[in-house]
């Protein structure tokens, strides 16, 4: 596997567009949609995140990963886009400032550590993780403990421990059933190709909600209130996104797609 091949398996995030990207002039800018505009400045932004990672110290980067980082940048970007006007210079000077702006932010909250959070807050996390299908038996066990321990209700599941599944029927991610046989390089080059079909946000949402690249999942719940967004929306997002791959897998006759 060539250097560039392990980079998209451990950051997929930055191949959200594709290896290939169109610089726009002003005048084309002007004219081009946020997302054109954001996807051609993403070499940008990517190099951006590498340099200032080799700033960070180790702690700092479990805070904030590579692929956090650019997530947060994309996020700033995308979210002051409608401000910018030709009149105002290259679209790649105005989102240098911004991204200047959100680094500076980043390095801030890097060095931060996050308090430990409350038991009503860890109950509501784990709820969402039972409720889209992606919670451990461990923390299924432990959001069982907690519960039985107030004046909730005493039981989870049929079973005393709460190690049972909390419902019956659970929506299957096809993105999910490719991360199971990773290790397989036809269901890892699977990955790359469905996911060239997303946005960047859509790939953001399915690499966190999954998994992707050896990090922890997350929960709706915790995407949602990291990146400010609904819960709902986030499940819209996802939802299309797996659509998508659906369509993908179908047309290259992939057998995962049997599986959603």
């Amino acid at each position: 596997m060539s250097k560039s091949e392990r980079l998209r398996d451990r950051r997929p995030l930055f191949y959200a567009y594709g290896a290939e990207h169109e610089f726009l002039s002003t005048e084309k800018a002007a004219s081009a949609t946020p997302e054109e505009r954001i996807r051609s400045i993403w070499p940008f932004l990517v190099r951006k995140v590498n340099e200032f990672a080799k700033t960070l110290k180790p702690r700092e980067l479990v805070n904030f990963d590579h692929e956090d980082i650019l997530s947060e940048l994309w996020a700033a970007v995308a979210k002051r886009d409608h401000k910018w006007t030709p009149e105002r210079g290259k679209y790649i000077t105005f989102a240098a400032v911004i991204v200047d702006r959100e680094l500076c932010s980043i390095r801030d909250r890097a060095r931060t550590v996050q308090s430990p959070r409350n038991s009503s807050c860890r109950i509501k996390e784990y709820q969402a993780e039972a409720e889209n299908g992606a919670i451990s038996a461990r923390r299924l066990k432990t959001m069982g403990d907690i519960m039985r321990t107030g004046d909730g209700t005493t039981q989870i599941g049929p079973g005393s421990q709460g190690d049972a599944p909390v419902c019956e029927e659970r929506w299957v991610d096809p993105a999910q059933v490719l991360i199971g046989e990773e290790s397989s390089a036809s269901y890892r080059e699977a990955i790359r190709s469905a996911f060239r079909s997303l946005s960047a946000i859509e790939c953001l949402v399915m690499s966190r909600l999954n998994g992707l690249g050896g990090r922890p999942k997350q929960s709706v719940w915790k995407f949602a209130w990291m990146n400010s967004m609904d819960e709902s929306e986030v499940r819209s997002i996802r939802s299309n996104a797996t659509q998508k791959i659906r369509q993908h897998l179908t047309a290259i006759r992939h057998p995962v797609a049997e599986c959603a």
